[in-house]
């Protein structure tokens, strides 16, 4: 990655998540805040493109499978979800099947993993009969929200979205009865009740400080226009001192020449494990990643392929790979267990997806659908695709099941 120095320290200034501004585009308002209050950082730059109101990258598209600029595990085949699902039970066994169930979900996308898991849970009544449960979604997209609203409660959503602080902005009821509530934070979902979590794909696009040793000392990314004085154009640019984000956001045992830290993550992995070890409960997080090894992850999507993270303000998803290390550290500041990271390719195997797999095809004989089912399958296993870039991390409390040696049964999938 390119960068020039910039020469002189400029202030910071962040917009407000309800704020009634309506630019034209993306681009247009951070061009005319780095004119007006000099360059911005990786951070802030990343929250406005992605999730700035009405012209953010989320806020009023579908952005996913083949018609948009990227594919996930749910969009491509029905074994993740059901997966997912059998996971939850077997976690809820673990943990003493208590008598009700409040699932959380991080970025639902279009809902497609939601579906699959209550899906699956229909299947399993019998298992889960008379357990009480309710699916609360974290979602900062109205558009989005409504797609899932429309996916899950069988019907149109025919009211205007607007988005409540303190509590959630929308709810409604699947057709098995089953309550779904949307909220724009995590901290709006009611604490109290066993939570389940599952964030598949979310700390990926939460915005992050990007760090260069240059000379021994650390010096923070910021964003700016070109020094040509061309508007359109942006460029990365190094403060010449220590910003306080370079004082306090990276580890003082730190190796690499560049970091990229995710402040945001490491809140909202807080705020979770908090109520895990409350309420008993459990989380998965699957996500592109790796263990505090690699230095610069940043880049953009569109029609699934590689952008320029510059160009395209608005209309291009920009990602950086999950720091699995920082998460993992954040949650241990709390009393709960935490396994893995490990490989989707191994974890999807431990869940049996195998046979699961073949259960599938010896249910069909259409040859489009046992297509799409080995395929969906191969890029999800295959050590070239998803296999081994996506990893899982899981938190839950210390409430488990005890075995014959009277330790905790280990967590399911990461045995």
């Amino acid at each position: 990655m390119e960068f020039s120095t910039c020469t002189e320290l400029q202030s910071r200034c962040f917009y407000r998540s309800d704020s009634k501004q309506s630019p034209a585009s993306v681009a247009e308002f951070i061009y005319n805040k780095i004119l007006t209050t000099g360059p911005i950082s990786v951070s802030e730059f990343m929250k406005i493109a992605l999730t700035f109101p009405k012209v953010g990258y989320y806020m009023n598209r579908d952005v996913f499978g083949k018609q948009g600029d990227f594919v996930t595990s749910p969009e491509l085949s029905q074994m993740f979800g059901e997966l997912i699902a059998a996971w939850f039970v077997s976690e809820w066994n673990n943990l003493g099947a208590p008598g009700s169930i409040q699932l959380v979900e991080l970025g639902p996308g279009r809902g497609t993993l939601a579906c699959d898991i209550l899906r699956t849970f229909k299947q399993l009544r019998q298992v889960l009969q008379d357990t009480k449960m309710s699916f609360h979604f974290v979602e900062m997209s109205p558009f989005l929200s409504k797609v899932q609203y429309e996916l899950l409660c069988c019907k149109p959503l025919e009211k205007k979205i607007v988005f409540c602080t303190d509590n959630y902005f929308l709810s409604g009821r699947t057709p098995e009865n089953i309550d779904l509530f949307w909220h724009n934070a995590l901290d709006t979902v009611p604490r109290g009740t066993f939570m389940l979590f599952i964030a598949h794909e979310f700390f990926d696009a939460l915005p992050v400080h990007k760090f260069v040793k240059k000379d021994g000392i650390w010096k923070e990314m910021y964003i700016d226009i070109c020094s040509d004085g061309t508007k359109k154009n942006l460029r990365f640019v190094l403060l010449p001192n220590p910003t306080l984000a370079c004082k306090t956001l990276i580890a003082r045992d730190e190796a690499r020449q560049q970091v990229e830290v995710s402040p945001q993550s490491s809140l909202i992995v807080q705020e979770m494990t908090s109520r895990i070890s409350e309420s008993n409960g459990a989380a998965l997080i699957g996500d592109y990643g790796h263990f505090g090894t690699k230095e610069d992850t940043l880049r953009g999507f569109k029609k699934h392929q590689l952008a320029d993270v510059l160009s395209d303000l608005g209309e291009c998803d920009i990602t950086a790979d999950v720091d699995f290390k920082y998460l993992r550290n954040a949650a241990l500041q709390c009393n709960v267990d935490v396994s893995g990271p490990i490989s989707q390719h191994n974890f999807l195997k431990h869940l049996g997806i195998d046979t699961r797999l073949m259960m599938l095809l010896r249910s069909s004989s259409d040859p489009e659908v046992r297509r799409k089912l080995i395929g969906g399958y191969d890029i999800m296993i295959n050590p070239a695709q998803m296999g081994e870039r996506f990893q899982f991390l899981s938190i839950t409390s210390r409430s488990r099941l005890k075995d014959k040696n009277n330790k905790s049964v280990p967590i399911t999938g990461f045995e």
